[in-house]
């Protein structure tokens, strides 16, 4: 029980916040990181939340941890394999490989805070070994969202979904998530 106990504080701990007391978490859809035209690196977390429609939006001076599942990972990878995606695809999972291989476990900083924006981060959620996947990847997506929302206690607006999918979108609202949907 000691032990059952210990994993649990160990997760609960890998997702507190890293800037201070608060955090927004945001799901990112696996069509975002496909459409996005913008460089990552260049992007604005914060900004585009709040620029994509869906009900309330981020604190712009909490930490924004961008929540990769595995799913969008083995999709991407999937992805990869058609010859029009490929090179969106590959560069999505490179900038995403780059930046959370060190620790895939622990919120990877990818901007610090500032005097009117929080620290933006990311991080991986892997599934269970005994996990069996929902078949539609979207719905997956959002189980996983709502799972850790649920875990962490954490309060149901400031957990985003972000997407180009109305669908989806349709499905984190439903499922109580604040989804934020982009227009292509």
């Amino acid at each position: 029980m000691a032990q059952a106990a210990t994993v649990l504080n160990d997760a609960a701990e890998a997702w507190r916040p890293v800037d201070g007391a608060y955090s927004n978490l945001a799901l990112v859809d696996t069509n975002f990181w496909v459409e996005q035209r913008e460089s990552f690196d260049n992007i604005d977390w914060h900004e585009l939340l709040e620029r994509a429609d869906g009900p309330s939006a981020p604190a712009m001076q909490d930490e924004l941890r961008i929540v990769v599942p595995m799913v969008v990972i083995d999709e991407l990878d999937s992805l990869s394999h058609k010859r029009d995606l490929r090179p969106k695809v590959i560069g999505a999972t490179r900038w995403l490989y780059t930046h959370l291989n060190q620790a895939p476990t622990r919120a990877a900083t990818l901007k610090e805070a500032t005097g009117i924006r929080g620290a933006v981060t990311a991080q991986l959620v892997f599934e269970p070994h005994a996990h069996t996947r929902l078949p539609n990847n979207d719905d997956e997506i959002v189980e996983t969202g709502v799972r850790l929302r649920d875990f962490l206690g954490h309060p149901p607006r400031q957990v985003f979904f972000l997407t180009y999918d109305a669908g989806a979108a349709f499905r984190a609202g439903h499922a109580g998530l604040m989804p934020r949907f982009m227009a292509k």
